[in-house]
C-alpha cells in the first residue's frame, strides 16, 4: 500500500491504480484502499470507473459517515468537472446520507454543491 502512495506522489498514477487494485484483491473490504483507488481513478479522469468504485465502497459501508461524505464529494467533483447531472444527483444523495449519519454536519446542501 505504501508503494502505491509513493507511486501516486511521483505522478505514476496508472501504476498506483494497478498497485492499489492488487491490494483490494487481497483485502476486498479495505475501505481506505478502495477510497484511495477512487482518488487515483479521478485523477486519471476515469470518471465512470471512479463512480462505480465509489458506489461499491459506499454500499459496503452504508453506516460510515466518512465513506458517505467521501462519495458525496467525489460525485460533486465529477459533476463540476463534467457537468454530468447524474453525478450531481449522486452528490445530493450521498450528502443527504452523510447528514443523516452525522447530525453535526450543518453545511446547507446548496452551499456544499458550490464548494470546489
Amino acid at each position: 500500500f505504501e508503494h502505491a502512495h509513493e507511486q501516486y506522489r511521483h505522478g505514476d498514477l496508472a501504476d498506483a491504480a494497478e498497485t492499489v487494485a492488487g491490494v483490494i484483491k487481497q483485502y476486498p473490504r479495505n475501505a481506505t484502499a478502495r477510497m484511495f483507488h477512487v482518488e487515483i481513478l479521478f485523477a486519471l479522469r476515469r470518471y465512470d470507473e471512479a463512480l462505480a468504485a465509489t458506489d461499491d465502497v459506499a454500499a459496503m459501508y452504508p453506516d460510515s459517515y466518512n465513506v458517505q461524505i467521501f462519495a458525496a464529494v467525489l460525485y460533486r467533483n465529477i459533476w463540476h468537472a463534467t457537468g454530468d447531472m447524474q453525478a450531481k444527483a449522486g452528490a445530493i444523495q450521498y450528502y443527504r446520507r452523510a447528514r443523516r449519519l452525522f447530525i453535526g454536519l450543518k453545511t446547507p446542501l446548496d452551499e456544499f454543491l458550490q464548494q470546489r
